[in-house]
């Protein structure tokens, strides 16, 4: 008969990775306590999906979807997290005697990975719409004189009244 190992504890101090973003995923952690930052980058932007702390697991979607690591996890403060290898977990849901809850975890896993990819999307989306509203709002403050601010608000107001509409229109 084989004997379990005892879970492994890891202690990480504020500031540090427990994993990067696209490494490749071998186990799971539950955090004992302490809090945790959960961001992912794509092209220059850095979006927190979420802070995470005990009684939680995380690093599971790419252990079940045999994926590379979607995000970075960091410490916000000193943290103990219990390692979970891939092999107990897969094994631990495998023990799930309803198929349908079985379903049900990997599916919502599924999901989850979705929108991630989905918040990203639309926080760089938002990122680069505000950059260039700054953009505009920086040369209007260089190029348009004082004396000449009445008569530009006057054209511009009606310019953020359609975009507004626009927006409506999008919101149903």
């Amino acid at each position: 008969m084989m004997k379990s190992k005892a879970p492994q504890q890891v202690v990480c101090v504020r500031g540090k990775n427990v994993f990067e973003q696209g490494a490749p995923s071998h186990e799971a952690y539950y955090v004992e306590n302490g809090r945790l930052a959960v961001t992912i980058e794509e092209d220059g932007h850095n979006v927190k999906l979420a802070e995470i702390g005990p009684g939680e697991i995380f690093g599971e979607m790419g252990i079940l979807e045999k994926e590379v690591r979607m995000a970075t996890v960091t410490a916000v403060q000193s943290t103990t997290l219990t390692v979970i290898s891939r092999e107990d977990l897969e094994g631990r849901i495998e023990k799930i005697d309803d198929k349908y809850v079985r379903s049900l975890i990997l599916t919502l896993i599924k999901r989850l990975r979705t929108a991630g990819r989905e918040q990203v999307r639309h926080y760089k989306n938002l990122a680069s719409f505000q950059s260039r509203m700054a953009s505009l709002s920086e040369k209007a403050d260089t190029v348009v004189s004082p004396h000449e601010r009445e008569i530009f608000t006057a054209e511009v107001l009606p310019l953020l009244d359609q975009l507004d509409e626009v927006l409506e229109k999008y919101r149903s």
